[in-house]
């Protein structure tokens, strides 16, 4: 797996590394996972590694964040680019020193020779605007590089603090809900009291100051400009709505039933013909299974922020969302608001 080092690293803030990953935290530690993945391969600390959050606007397309793959899919990428970084800086000191690049080696950043230290790191080779003439300042790896073998490894695969878990476990904001913009409005749905419920009409209702109304079609919901006023609207506006309920669910006593009773395609895993075998059977056993239906879902409530921004140059739509697959729902959010991809922007948070 090729990758451009430059893409998913940043050497901007002196002493640290910004990783950049399409793979997104969501409480199962793979920040930390591939922190120690860049500082393993970079020969830097553990705490001078920092990640980004991912966003379609700076972060590699890695997919969706599933199926226990963002080390192998995520990691090995990274790994690339890491190695490849440390190959290309240490041949830019290599020719600021006059000296083979295999003669030099990394401790935190810093550049070492066999003699000592050699007043370079990786920050000051990235350095813009006192270079001396001619020295490459984007130094490149030309082709793949080795990696370092397990035996060698001091961080990866080894157990590490959890870089998500200090901000959890004292209350400082890191999630979604805790994001507030300037100006922001705040949305809560009122729910129908069944899956097919036809909204038939709203009964007098007095809402808080500034609330607003939304409906279409038998959608219902409220917006206001704090958050408590929002789910007050909402609790007022569920007590007024009228509806029409369908009989829509199947008997929750008999759910195989319906499921056996739905059109499908069947498939045969395995057949094997054996007419002598058939031929010598005496009894047949027959027997079906079944399990309860389990909603493959989210345990902590749904929450997102969107913004619309109209410029001279055209208009463009950020949101803010703990989606699993950013670039998935940028394509989705692009399609169904009818803008380019390129004017949607998805920021994940957890």
């Amino acid at each position: 797996m090729s990758t451009s080092w430059q893409a998913r690293l940043d050497f901007s803030r002196p002493g640290e590394v910004t990783v950049r990953t399409g793979k997104v935290e969501y409480g199962q530690g793979i920040w930390t996972a591939l922190a120690q993945i860049a500082a393993e391969e970079l020969d830097v600390a553990l705490d001078q590694v920092r990640v980004a959050p991912v966003s379609t606007a700076t972060s590699p397309d890695e997919g969706t964040t599933s199926g226990s793959r963002s080390i192998e899919v995520g990691g090995t990428a990274l790994r690339e680019a890491c190695v490849q970084a440390r190959s290309a800086l240490l041949a830019g000191a290599a020719a600021k020193l006059g000296v083979s690049a295999g003669e030099l080696s990394v401790s935190d950043g810093q550049i070492l020779a066999p003699s000592g230290g050699t007043g370079l790191s990786y920050w000051s080779l990235l350095a813009r605007g006192d270079d001396p003439p001619g020295t490459p300042r984007e130094p490149r790896a030309g082709g793949p590089v080795a990696g370092k073998a397990a035996g060698e490894w001091s961080v990866a695969g080894r157990s590490a603090p959890r870089l998500d878990i200090p901000d959890k476990v004292t209350g400082r904001p890191r999630f979604l809900h805790d994001l507030v913009l300037p100006e922001m409005a705040y949305g809560r749905v009122v729910r129908p009291p069944a899956r097919a419920a036809e909204l038939t009409g709203l009964g007098e209702v007095r809402l808080p100051p500034g609330a607003v109304v939304v409906r279409d079609g038998s959608f219902l919901g409220v917006v206001a400009g704090r958050d408590r006023d929002a789910v007050r609207a909402a609790g007022l506006l569920a007590r007024a709505a009228r509806w029409r309920v369908t009989e829509s669910l199947p008997d929750e006593r008999d759910l195989s039933g319906f499921l056996l009773a739905a059109p499908a395609q069947e498939q045969p895993v395995t057949e094997r013909r054996d007419e002598a075998a058939a031929a010598a059977v005496t009894r047949r056993l027959a027997a079906d299974y079944t399990r309860p239906f389990i909603a493959h879902a989210s345990m902590a409530p749904g929450c997102a922020i969107a913004r619309w921004s109209r410029r001279p140059e055209g208009e463009s739509v950020t949101v803010w969302s703990h989606s699993q697959g950013p670039f998935a729902l940028r394509a989705a959010i692009a399609a169904g608001l009818g803008l380019g991809p390129e004017q949607v922007t998805v920021q994940h948070v957890e």
